[in-house]
């Protein structure tokens, strides 16, 4: 997934990135959930779409994942708002 994501190795492939993260995304992984957030967030690729960068980083952050909670937070303190 993240070779894709970042080209490691292989050409730089957001759409096959995209592919297998939403696979490790079914199987509830946490680490893919953020890279997923991450992708919407900043639109490496694709549109960036906000609603879905967060809506992956709340599942992530619900299974105790450090990093997606942390953006949350600046995501929260940048809007000045509580994501709920």
């Amino acid at each position: 997934m993240l070779v894709y994501n970042n080209g490691d190795g292989v050409d730089k492939d957001i759409n096959k990135a995209i592919y297998w993260f939403k696979k490790s995304v079914e199987r509830g992984t946490s680490n893919a959930q953020y890279n997923l957030a991450i992708i919407y967030q900043y639109g490496d690729g694709i549109d960036k779409d906000n609603d879905k960068a967060i809506y992956w980083y709340k599942k992530s952050a619900e299974q105790g994942n450090q990093n997606a909670q942390n953006k949350l937070e600046k995501i929260s303190l940048a809007n000045s708002c509580k994501i709920n």
